[in-house]
């Protein structure tokens, strides 16, 4: 949502973040842009060098970070400790919800993803779960192995390693 203007964004943000709690539909929300993430995600993961550096609940990350790179990141960002998006305060994203019980299980489940370009690898051991209902942002900075990630997770990018399971069935991208 980078490139929009801040109506369509924000209608756009608002639409996920309705379609997450209404529908108990997961999202995967890659971007470098953290006030977007403290608006619309319940957790983020931070990327740096195709790894996962950090991860957890939205709130906890920004509070208390607890990678250098992560610190460096929020140090960078405009205002993300107010929860303010767009000169106005954001309401956090309605937590995820599941019948009583078991937790539900992922929706989508990747486990130790690596992917290279050539002789270069570019993932490294990724792993994360997705739950019914659930938006969890990746961030990190240009080259971190975002996009490349969810090229790879959508079956546009060949992992060398691991397993994208959605909905319980393994995906054939390796």
């Amino acid at each position: 949502t980078t490139g929009l203007d801040v109506l369509t964004q924000d209608s756009v943000l608002r639409t996920v973040r309705r379609l997450c709690a209404d529908h108990q539909v997961a999202a995967l929300y890659v971007t470098h842009d953290l006030p977007v993430v403290a608006g619309v995600a319940h957790r983020v993961m931070v990327m740096k060098s195709g790894h996962i550096v950090e991860q957890g609940p939205v709130a906890e990350v920004f509070a208390r970070p607890q990678h250098a790179y992560t610190r460096e990141l929020i140090a960078a960002a405009p205002d993300i400790s107010c929860r303010h998006h767009f000169g106005r305060a954001v309401p956090a994203p309605a937590t995820a919800t599941s019948p009583a019980g078991p937790p539900a299980a992922p929706v989508l489940r990747v486990v130790g993803l690596d992917a290279h370009y050539d002789r270069r690898q570019v993932l490294h051991g990724v792993a994360l779960d997705l739950a019914p209902g659930e938006c969890l942002a990746l961030v990190g900075q240009s080259g971190s192995g975002k996009s490349t990630l969810s090229r790879t997770i959508i079956g546009l990018h060949n992992a060398s390693a691991g397993a994208i399971v959605l909905d319980g069935e393994t995906l054939a991208n390796l």
